[in-house]
């Protein structure tokens, strides 16, 4: 039976040494999940995994040595001794950064991304951008609105490209700084969209008016939405807002606003004023991984007097049809990554009042819930080893969520912020604080 507790790292090392030969990154996530070798709680642990394996291969080549093969396959440095390289089932021998027949591909460029200098080749871009288009474009790719980049027949988002394979958070940096950087690695970086021109007879180019677009992008999100377990709910009260219900979730509705300045996407409670609040500070501790799954600079506060909200802005842009599904998409996804904390949410607040047919939890629940805490404490009270630090970011995240504060403070600061992903690092340290304000009578 494999060893439990490590962190994803060691972990991949394991199934890659055991299996022999090159696996897709995706392979590696689930062999590690399956075997109990590792445990996280991300939105998309083939993203999270993916990402962790490329990060590595970027800042310590040497450590563990990965290495980056073609078509989001990795492998071992190892295997390139004689007596270690396999033979069978080696379906990639190309290795990321070698020759190739544009020169301008293999040339290294030093750049900054998230204050680190990096350095790295198109030819590496262009593999890690085909590594995550194995399975088809996934919807983030799609989120650009003038500026795109060419891989092989399709295109993508430069902001997603660059954060796909820098790890930087795409609110971080924007796209004019990101282009340059691009087309020096010999990438084809196109831009699909420029400022209207008049037309030969001085009439402008044509554009949706706002009711026409805002129900567009309603039909568009019905078909994106049909597949949740939920019932949605749309509606375009006016030329300027479409909403979107869940039937769970009374007194919370998504928006995409179409504001003079801008347009906007959020989640609103517009409950009570306690409630509002409630809700609203829910969501902070999550705040630093919901802007990582959207790549936005997502803000949490009030609106007005009564209302809060979770949102994030983009700038004004002319109202197309191509922009209408975008916007779908983009509000789709806004839906997808908030679900998670709502459930937790309505799910706390609903259970005291459940006197009637109350859901009797499953026999074993408590016994799990309980082994998890005596683990905790085991390992604080020095009476078992060291989980991974991935682990212990988990556990930070269970004490805050079960009220026990104190452990979850001291579980804080034992982990390594070099052996995890740094947005999983600042969410276990946003909630560490929460727990040391309680300790203290603070919160």
């Amino acid at each position: 039976m494999s060893p439990p507790g490590k962190g994803f790292l060691d972990a991949a090392y394991q199934i890659l040494k055991e299996a022999g030969h090159p696996m897709h990154g995706r392979e590696i996530v689930q062999a590690c999940l399956e075997r109990g070798l590792w445990t996280t709680n991300a939105l998309d642990p083939n993203v999270a995994g993916t990402t962790t394996l490329y990060s590595e291969i970027r800042r310590n080549p040497d450590r563990r040595g990965f290495t980056m093969l073609g078509k989001g396959q990795f492998g071992l440095k190892e295997w390139s001794d004689a007596e270690n390289t396999p033979t069978e089932n080696m379906p990639i021998t190309k290795v990321v950064g070698a020759t190739s027949t544009d020169p301008a591909l293999a040339q290294p460029i030093t750049f900054t991304a998230a204050r680190r200098p990096l350095t790295l080749t198109g030819q590496q871009v262009l593999d890690a951008a085909r590594g995550a288009l194995t399975d088809g474009l996934p919807p983030e790719s799609q989120g650009y609105l003038s500026w795109a980049v060419a891989i092989d027949e399709h295109l993508v988002g430069v902001k997603w490209l660059f954060s796909l394979v820098t790890g930087a958070p795409r609110y971080t940096f924007k796209t004019g700084e990101v282009t340059p950087i691009f087309r020096r690695m010999g990438l084809t970086v196109r831009q699909l969209r420029a400022e209207p021109e008049a037309e030969p007879d001085g009439t402008e180019t044509a554009e949706l008016t706002k009711q026409e677009f805002l129900q567009r992008a309603r039909a568009a999100l019905a078909v994106l939405v049909s597949g949740l377990e939920y019932d949605v709910q749309t509606l375009v009260p006016d030329a300027r807002l479409l909403k979107a219900t869940l039937a769970p979730f009374p007194g919370a509705y998504y928006q995409l606003w179409l504001r003079p300045k801008g347009h906007e996407f959020g989640l609103d409670f517009g409950s009570s004023q306690k409630l509002n609040q409630e809700r609203m500070q829910a969501f902070l501790p999550h705040l630093d991984a919901l802007c990582q799954a959207l790549g936005e600079q997502m803000r949490v506060g009030p609106w007005g007097n009564s209302w809060t909200r979770v949102w994030y802005e983009l700038p004004k842009a002319p109202l197309t049809e191509a922009l209408a599904t975008a916007y779908a998409g983009r509000l789709h996804r806004l839906i997808q990554v908030t679900l998670p904390v709502l459930r937790q949410l309505y799910a706390v607040r609903a259970a005291p009042v459940q006197i009637q047919g109350r859901t009797v939890a499953p026999p074993n629940a408590y016994t799990i819930l309980d082994a998890q805490v005596t683990a905790v404490r085991d390992f604080l009270n020095g009476r078992a080893g060291r989980p991974s630090d991935e682990r212990l970011c988990d556990w930070v995240n269970f004490c805050y969520n079960f009220g026990l504060f104190r452990e979850g403070r001291d579980l804080f600061r034992l982990i390594d912020p070099s052996q995890v992903n740094g947005w999983y690092y600042d969410r276990a340290k946003r909630l560490a604080r929460v727990c040391a304000m309680k300790v203290v009578g603070q919160a």
